[in-house]
């Protein structure tokens, strides 16, 4: 034990001497240490001088979700929005494009993929606020009026890039349905001229209560499966659309049958199969604000959220991202896949819903059974065909808005101070990187000097006793104190 103390106390003291070995070695070169200071300090101070302002102008963006920014679909959002969606702005905000937009904006005369375009793009910066729908963009240049003028330019480019986008959706999504409604109106005057004809014939008006009860369920179960059947059209309308840009894109395609023969995607398209059934079924007994159809609507909600991720990841497994319109026609088509799974799921249960309530139907008289079923089809797709009319109208809207899913919070203005260069900031780091330079450069003459110049260098290097010390004496009488010019014996 004793030792071991000895030992430790033996270790401080070397570490002691060998600190004061190096505030000696500093001491002895202080002049060099002083002078590299104040030589790096002066250098970058004339530098930060000479150095042209550099001016940064900044704006502020929300990224609205689409249902936020328009009108939607009555099926719902068909646009494919995408829960990477702030992400995909920052890509396209950096893109080529929008720069090359932003610098016609400018009435600048760059061409794509020249350098001077890329200059300007480079200077850019968008960078998403953490935790929130904000986007900030910063631009740098030393005209400060410029600065504000490019932010504003890319911004604008952004907006204008999003409305054009959102109106050809809209316009896609309204020819189809006026393609369904020629053909729904065609054959709504049929079924009304085949009720009409029938009244006539058989002298039957009005169907019994019986079969009004059975008339009325299975015309909801017929109007949300026509629904659900126009919104899958619609979907799988867009879905080709999609799958034709991302062939411009890259060679690489994309089959919807290897979505649809997926395990997993099968296996909860199963649940959701059995889940709306007893949906359906529910909503009969009770209304759509009771506890149970509240759980139950979650549960779907649950499901597709599920099918939204699995189909996600089978995309971007089958494919590669390369460029961010690339990344957003992946994002919708994922979300337009998964969404089309889950009318699938609903059709099917609907029409089973379907033949088990036409079933009732046979317990009636042949003439009432006939006339329920006329006034049954003519019900549905007089519903249908209003519905359609009604969302004509909201797409003709929704085209003709000139407000986009984008709100500008903070608009760039002209900067009143440049953030470059900083004086303060780099005499300082100039002055502390001399100040690490000349001690090294003192540690490494040192390390250098292999003069023997005190007593104790003699005796640790040479290992020999030293008897006497003889100083120099100089010509007019005087000892001189230089330890180096010390002679020993």
């Amino acid at each position: 034990m004793l030792n071991l103390i000895k030992d430790w106390h033996k270790s401080g003291g070397m570490f002691a001497l060998e600190l004061i070995e190096y505030i000696n070695i500093l001491k002895k070169y202080w002049y060099l240490i002083v002078g590299l200071t104040l030589v790096a300090a002066v250098i970058a101070g004339v530098l930060s001088s000479i150095m042209p302002p550099i001016y940064e102008a900044d704006a502020r963006i929300l990224i609205r979700e689409a249902s936020e920014a328009g009108i939607t679909s009555l099926f719902g959002d068909l646009t494919g929005q995408s829960r990477n969606q702030i992400q995909n702005s920052v890509e396209i905000l950096k893109s080529r494009t929008l720069a090359y937009n932003a610098a016609e904006i400018l009435g600048l005369d760059y061409a794509l993929g020249t350098p001077e375009l890329n200059g300007f793009r480079k200077k850019f910066s968008v960078q998403p606020v953490q935790g929130t729908d904000f986007i900030r963009i910063t631009y740098q240049s030393e005209d400060p009026l410029f600065a504000m003028q490019a932010v504003n330019a890319l911004v604008d480019a952004f907006i204008e890039s999003s409305l054009v986008k959102s109106r050809e959706e809209a316009r896609a999504a309204r020819d189809f349905i006026e393609d369904q409604l020629v053909t729904l109106e065609a054959k709504l005057k049929d079924v009304e001229n085949r009720l009409s004809e029938f009244k006539g014939t058989e002298k039957v008006y009005n169907p019994s209560e019986e079969a009004k009860a059975i008339i009325n369920k299975v015309t909801n179960f017929d109007v949300a499966r026509s629904e659900a059947i126009v919104s899958k059209r619609e979907l799988e309308a867009k879905l080709d659309d999609l799958f034709l840009q991302l062939e411009k894109e890259t060679n690489t395609y994309i089959s919807s049958q290897v979505i649809g023969t997926n395990p997993l995607v099968t296996n909860i398209k199963t649940q959701l199969i059995a889940k709306e059934t007893e949906l359906q079924v529910l909503l009969t007994k009770s209304t759509e604000n009771s506890r149970e159809v509240q759980n139950l609507q979650k549960e779907i909600e649950t499901l597709k959220a599920q099918l939204n991720q699995q189909v996600e990841k089978i995309v971007t497994s089958q494919t590669e991202t390369t460029n961010p319109l690339y990344q957003q026609l992946i994002a919708s088509i994922s979300q337009a896949q998964s969404s089309l799974t889950a009318l699938e799921a609903r059709i099917s249960a609907l029409t089973e819903l379907i033949k088990e309530t036409e079933i009732e139907f046979d317990a009636l008289p042949e003439k009432e059974m006939e006339l329920a079923r006329l006034t049954r089809d003519y019900q549905v797709t007089e519903s249908i065909y209003t519905m359609l009319l009604q969302t004509r109208e909201e797409y003709r809207i929704q085209e003709a808005m000139q407000t986009a899913n984008i709100q500008v919070i903070d608009r760039a203005i002209v900067p009143n101070s440049p953030v470059s260069p900083r004086k303060l900031m780099n005499v300082a780091v100039a002055s502390f990187l001399g100040l690490f330079l000349a001690a090294m450069l003192a540690f490494l003459f040192e390390y250098l000097d292999n003069t023997l110049v005190t007593k104790q260098d003699v005796e640790e290097y040479l290992e020999l006793t030293v008897l006497a010390a003889i100083p120099e004496i100089a010509s007019g009488g005087d000892m001189r104190g230089s330890k180096k010019k010390k002679k020993t014996k």
